[in-house]
């Protein structure tokens, strides 16, 4: 819908933005100076992170820039002058005419964008990295169509190109209905890199939105995929190489039928939905195999819908608990 305000606004520090669908708007999101000095001198207020969100921008909205970073108080003594940490963001823009990623407010502010799908439906020449005004962006492993340009005409700031995926498709599920997982010959899977070391332990995407509802744990296979969703092939029933040094193995995921799962000696093994109702209770009869007393076997009863569920398992000392996405 049109509308003259941003959608998300802020002034703190320490900002973090994660794990959400912002659509539409004056601009998705614009983190700007603050106005009390407490905040200002926080060595928080010069570092903000966005990660793991849906950036939605349609046809006809009012400002085509996708973010603002820095100040609007024409003070800019109190800009944020610091990193806006952009990473594992999908971001869609369907405009018929130019996007632009971010504003940075002078050449003191710094984005770090990696492993972000940037893709509008318009030409590549139609999207740009940042506005007139200047700073500096950091591109590494974002997907991004060809023929993109730095700037819808000049600036005063710099954009250092240091890799990324070029294409025309970045591989959706259902671009039409908006499910912007990735299918399975996307160009953004195993394609983005690792964080900057002074965040990687502490704001590393950990979950993924699930639209319009909660959010699901993100997958981890061990190498990163470009975008806010993580890739989850629905291979064949196998038995993970290490799942004899795991307390908990749920396989396959996502899964359509059977689900196998490999515990430590569970005592108890229950299911329960994403609002904590307990949908299922796998007895010790439910084994896959006589001769392996660690390995179980939930068929979801027709009952059970598609969606994510969590697997929880006691062995008496401790709890142990798995996300699976169910396909029905």
């Amino acid at each position: 819908q049109f509308s003259f305000s941003n959608n998300l606004k802020d002034r703190s520090a320490g900002t973090i933005i994660r794990y959400n669908w912002i659509q539409d708007g004056n601009r998705q999101l614009d983190l700007v100076d603050s106005r009390s000095p407490d905040f200002i001198s926080d060595p928080l207020y010069r570092k903000t992170y966005v990660y793991g969100n849906i950036l939605v921008e349609s046809d006809g909205q009012n400002n085509s820039q996708i973010m603002h970073y820095g100040g609007d108080s024409g003070d800019e003594d109190n800009y944020r002058k610091g990193t806006l940490y952009f990473h594992n963001n999908t971001v869609v823009s369907t405009r018929s005419g130019n996007t632009t990623l971010v504003r940075l407010s002078t050449d003191d502010e710094h984005c770090d964008a990696r492993n972000n799908i940037l893709y509008t439906t318009a030409e590549g020449s139609r999207f740009a990295m940042i506005s007139s005004e200047g700073g500096v962006i950091d591109l590494r492993n974002n997907f991004i169509k060809p023929g993109w340009r730095e700037c819808h005409g000049t600036t005063a700031g710099t954009v250092n190109d240091l890799g990324n995926v070029i294409a025309d498709d970045p591989g959706f599920v259902d671009f039409a209905s908006q499910d912007f997982h990735l299918a399975e010959q996307s160009p953004c899977i195993d394609a983005g890199t690792s964080l900057a070391d002074e965040i990687a332990a502490d704001f590393s995407p950990e979950f993924e939105y699930i639209r319009h509802a909660l959010a699901a744990p993100r997958a981890n296979d061990g190498m990163v995929d470009i975008g806010a969703y993580e890739y989850k092939s629905p291979v064949a029933v196998r038995l993970p190489a290490a799942a004899e040094n795991l307390a908990l193995d749920v396989y396959p995921n996502p899964a359509s039928g059977t689900v196998y799962i490999r515990t430590s000696e569970a005592q108890t093994i229950e299911v329960y939905s994403l609002l904590g109702q307990k949908v299922a209770t796998i007895k010790a009869d439910s084994r896959a195999a006589a001769n392996d007393a660690r390995l179980y076997q939930w068929t979801p009863d027709a009952s059970i819908q598609s969606g994510y569920y969590y697997i929880r398992t006691t062995d008496g000392t401790a709890a142990h608990v798995k996300a699976i996405q169910l396909i029905r």
